[in-house]
């Protein structure tokens, strides 16, 4: 085989251990199951989804329920909903299971099954695989189909009917299909001009939901063929659209055809599983009967043994304490002898034959024996007590049955009347078994003689391959594969390949950075036989049919499109796009944008990551949805959401916004959030686009694309192209002008917005569903002033303090500021309030740079300042170039912006306040150290750095090349802790606290004292100190 083959087996190779080094394994806890059908043979269970997941669908899972724990595999994931088929029922509900699945599977089987590609071991097309990926020349003409394929429902434009001739005079084809223009419309017909061709056609795609949406349209055009009632369209694998099982289930669904193809056998094998249910109920009590028969004539035998070895064993007993007896009584002759030798002249001792030394030998022989025959007496008694202990259950067993077989006939007239039920019984269940092996295979003559199959490209080589080739290989969204899977899906057809995608979207997810997989895995097959390239050197390519005409878009979304992404082939727009649109309630322009520069909002790292998140923005985001939730405009918790979608580049910031709205919406917000990678394929009336890069991170490289080739060029052309009616644009203009290049596209696209675009106010859309902002309170902020339960909204740095400090005077049980920057005199502001936290019970926690990065105050004063806060029994972490500012009250009031809480001091700054557990828990995991498991938790007010393995000192959390580490906070100790390689016992609270965290806040025990005992930090590592420091000095060490 080809070089090209090892060099794609050598980079899946790479993949599966890049994978495997970042762990290799995703889990998630699932919540709120329910089972929503079969299918082959599985059982299929949804759950709601908030997270982002990035798994392919047919990825094989693990689903532990309670003590259960079943197999399946990961059917589809979309819209916020998880739908796996797992093979164990569960139940109708499921309201707790946690989900484990290899993320390298996948890669790993098609590297297996390119092996066997190579070593000969599988039939496989080498030529028309190595033409699509550009190893070969392929052959270009165009035939006419039969006139029926171009007729009927839908007109075809002159590029989809070119696309239909091509493929039919061509080996190998490559349709590319920008957004909303009928690719799958055209792929329909090209898999009806081959099928009326009389040639057989393998359908395959990246998702169960693209490979549905395919096949349903296929299905529209041949319902009316003979054949496709007798299994000639078939859709191997789960279906995901509920449409297609309804209209066509029947027809297509492969347990279904074989179900109904094999109606004679399935009634047979009813009526013969009613008659084996009847015999049974005559077969058991016999088998029980024959069961208890043979159970007490075994019984009586291991009862007559085991009271015969009882009987020996006594014995024994008695005759090791009798030789104990003898040799004890031994002894003390021996003594007396040695007494009396002890008192005589040597010459007596002569005569008398008493000679001490032999004397002494033999008392110590006599000693040793006689206390092992009292050891071994010992032993006997134990043992006795124990075969006491099983006659007893033993000759309770044989009671009990002994009383149950009185009941029954005597064991002869058993056995022979269930050998009579079993002989009658054995036809019936060997032609249950016949009837189940005639089924089997005529499922495996369905697929054998079907006309046409659709699956996912990957169950072309999972169990159980496809054991037969097809004339044509039809792949859908191959700009989404990986280049091995294209290559391996165009080898199973035999005359023709025909390639569909859009290499002007996102490409397949790719984890390894290795230059191999960068060439192999990375690029897709139309980048591989450069089709971008010679598209910008306007060189020919008879091989490709580019569709123009897009039929989703409104026109002025269409020319942001065309402008950005697709200037070297705009395309045209259809007079009907966008025509059915409902009034939106925000404004009628097509484009609408909002631009956040006034407000300074700010962006943070998740920690660990280079996701980022933007609570302005996702607060603003949040209350848009509300409002149009409020109006109607997004349908209810039990009705398809096509009207809206809010997508970001990253998925803290998708994450951040799916938990606010699912604090106020609940189950009707599932699946409104993600991530741009998620909606590919997906589109909506409307699509709010979050860029949320702002001040506080550097821009991120999404958005510092500047050429279309680039992923960040990809994403945002997937994120406006999902939209039929309206994108609204929400950014920190003023920082992405100031921070992207002058030729980024992200510039470009705010540029256009704002002129053919109309403007959304900020101070009108963030009290649209929420009446609870507080927007003006530095004037209505008396010195009494009363911050109101639920106040949210935005703070300057005038009105901060008196909300802040009003907020830490109500703290109940825990309190964590992230303030990068301390200073004595702002710090100072905020002890008696965490004093008083503290002697209430509350758990504090700092987190903050270390000394040598204080900014503006001198390294010795911020020490100092840690030491003194240390004493009073807060918590604080040391952390390498932080930048967060954050507060997080009680675990649910969430304080983020641009201000040192510790250290401010005249500068103009802004701070956000909002109750919310969802925001809180979502803020408290971006900026944690990532736990074991995804769903490990996280409790913040915990102190997370450890102890210095070699000093037991205080460490400093920082990170290099390797990923997190611990360093120790002493200039002079070189100890460091990995967290990837912690014991239990080194980690932090998080999964419990250990003991120190188990007695924080518990009573002194000192008489009169009355205050609580809180975790300290010293010179010799983490003690329980009182909060009534320096008045009492009670201390207590924590290992």
């Amino acid at each position: 085989m080809s070089d090209a083959l090892s060099s794609m087996i050598d980079a899946l190779g790479l993949e599966v251990a890049a994978i495997r080094k970042k762990g290799g394994g995703t889990q998630i806890e699932l919540r709120g199951g329910e089972r929503v059908g079969q299918a082959e043979d599985n059982w299929l269970y949804r759950f709601p989804l908030g997270d982002d997941l990035y798994l392919r669908d047919d990825t094989p899972v693990r689903l532990i329920c309670g003590d259960r724990e079943t197999s399946g595999v990961l059917v589809s994931f979309r819209d916020g909903v998880l739908l796996v088929a797992i093979e164990a029922d569960l139940g109708p509900k499921i309201a707790f299971a946690r989900l484990m699945a290899d993320d390298s599977f996948l890669v790993e089987r098609l590297k297996e099954r390119l092996e066997k590609v190579r070593s000969g071991e599988a039939q496989f097309n080498k030529a028309g695989a190595e033409r699509v990926i550009g190893e070969a020349r392929p052959r270009t003409g165009d035939a006419d189909p039969e006139a029926v394929v171009l007729q009927g429902d839908g007109i075809l434009n002159e590029e989809q009917r070119m696309a239909i001739r091509r493929s039919l005079g061509s080996d190998t084809t490559f349709v590319w299909g920008p957004p909303g223009t009928g690719k799958t419309t055209t792929l329909a017909r090209i898999v009806e001009a081959h099928y009326r061709a009389k040639r057989s056609v393998l359908l395959v795609s990246n998702t169960n939901i693209a490979v549905d949406t395919a096949l349903e349209r296929v299905a529209e055009r041949l319902q009316g063929e003979a054949d496709f009632h007798s299994g000639a369209v078939l859709r191997q694998g789960p279906v995901v659209k509920d449409e297609l099982r309804q209209r066509f289930g029947p027809q297509v669904v492969l347990e279904e055809v074989v179900a109904r193809l094999g109606e004679r056998l399935r009634l047979e094998k009813e009526d013969l599983l009613r008659q084996v249910a009847a015999l049974e109920r005559d077969e058991k009590p016999l088998a029980q009967a024959v069961a208890d028969h043979e159970s007490l004539e075994t019984t009586r035998r291991a009862l007559a043994e085991l009271e015969a070895s009882l009987t020996e064993v006594r014995k024994s007993e008695q005759l090791r304490k009798a030789e104990a007896r003898q040799h004890h009584s031994r002894t003390a002759t021996l003594r007396a002898d040695l007494e009396r030798a002890r008192t005589m002249g040597a010459i007596r001792r002569l005569f008398s034959g008493l000679n001490p030394d032999r004397l002494e030998r033999e008392i110590a022989a006599a000693a040793r024996a006689g206390q092992a025959a009292q050891d071994a007496a010992r032993a006997l008694a134990e043992e006795a007590s124990r075969r006491e202990a099983k006659v007893r259950d033993l000759r309770a067993e044989h009671d009990r049955l002994a009383h149950a077989v009185g009941a029954y006939p005597p064991p002869a007239e058993c056995r022979q009347r269930l050998e009579a039920a079993q002989a009658k019984l054995r036809p019936a269940r060997d032609r249950i078994t016949a009837i189940d092996r005639e089924l089997a295979a005529l499922a495996d003559g369905v697929v054998a003689r079907c006309r046409v199959l659709a699956t996912t490209v990957y169950r072309t080589y999972l169990a159980g391959p496809l054991r037969r080739s097809f004339d044509v290989a039809v792949i859908d969204e191959a700009s989404m594969l990986m280049l091995p899977l294209v290559y391996y899906a165009a080898g199973i057809a035999a005359h023709a390949v025909v390639v569909a995608g859009d290499f002007r979207q996102l490409p397949a997810i790719v984890t390894s950075d290795e230059p191999a997989a960068e060439e192999w895995l990375k690029r897709d097959v139309f980048e591989k036989v450069g089709i971008p390239e010679r598209i910008l050197r306007h060189t020919a390519t008879p091989e490709l049919v580019t569709l123009r005409t897009q039929y989703r878009m409104r026109e002025p979304i269409c020319e942001l499109v065309n402008r950005f992404f697709y200037t070297d082939h705009p395309l045209r727009t259809d007079l009907g796009a966008g025509r059915e649109a409902r009034r939106f309630p925000l404004g009628d322009a097509p484009l609408l944008y909002v631009d956040t520069s006034s407000f300074h909002p700010w962006t943070a790292l998740r920690l660990g990551t280079f996701s980022r998140y933007n609570l302005f923005h996702a607060l603003l985001v949040r209350n848009i949805l509300l409002h149009l939730a409020d109006v109607g405009y997004l349908p209810g918790a039990d009705a398809t959401n096509d009207a809206v979608g809010a997508v970001s580049p990253y998925g803290a910031q998708s994450k951040l916004i799916q938990a606010l709205l699912e604090d106020r919406l609940g189950s009707r917000a599932a699946g409104v959030a993600a991530t741009v990678h998620r909606f590919q394929g997906n589109e909506k009336d409307v699509m709010l686009l979050d860029l949320t890069d702002s001040y506080g991170a550097k821009l991120g490289r999404f958005l510092s694309a500047s050429r279309i080739e680039e992923d960040g060029a990809r994403l945002l052309n997937v994120a406006v192209s999902r939209s039929r009616c309206h994108v609204v644009l929400i950014g920190n203009f003023e920082y992405l002008r100031a921070k992207a290049s002058s030729d980024a596209i992200v510039r470009g696209l705010i540029e256009h917005f704002q002129e053919y675009g109309q403007a959304l106010v900020v101070e009108s859309l963030l009290p649209l569903a929420d009446r609870d902002w507080v927007d003006a309170l530095h004037h209505v902020m008396p010195r009494g002033f009363e911050l109101p339960d639920g106040a949210a909204g935005a703070f300057t740095e005038g009105t901060f303090y008196p909300a802040f400090a009003r907020d830490l005077a109500r703290v109940k049980s825990s309190i964590v500021l992230f303030s990068p920057f301390a200073t004595a005199p702002g710090t100072s502001r905020w002890v008696e309030p965490l004093r008083a936290a503290l002697a209430r019970g509350a758990g504090v926690r700092v987190v903050m740079r270390p000394p040598e990065e204080a900014g503006g105050a001198p390294a010795e004063e911020v020490t100092e300042l840690v030491a003194e806060l240390r004493t009073l029994g807060i918590a604080v972490d040391l952390r390498a170039r932080m930048h967060e500012k954050i507060a997080i009250l009680d675990g649910r009031i969430l304080w983020h912006g641009s201000l040192n809480i510790l250290s401010h001091s005249d500068t103009r700054e802004s701070m956000l306040r909002i109750e919310s557990s969802s925001a809180c828990e979502a803020l408290g995991r971006f900026v944690s150290t990532p736990p074991g498991r995804k769903d490990d938790r996280v409790d913040l007010h915990a102190p997370e750095n450890p102890a210095c393995p070699s000093c037991g000192g205080p460490t400093v959390w920082d990170s290099g090349r390797f990923g997190i580490y611990f360093r120790c906070e002493k200039p002079d100790c070189d100890g460091k802790v990995d967290p990837r390689r912690r014991g239990q016992g080194a980690q932090r609270g998080r999964r419990g606290g250990g003991a120190g965290a188990s007695a924080t806040g518990r009573s002194c025990p000192q008489p009169d004292c009355g205050g609580r005992l809180v975790q300290r930090t010293g010179r010799h590592g983490r003690f329980l100190g009182c909060t009534g420091y320096p008045r009492c000095r009670y201390t207590e060490h924590l290992s």
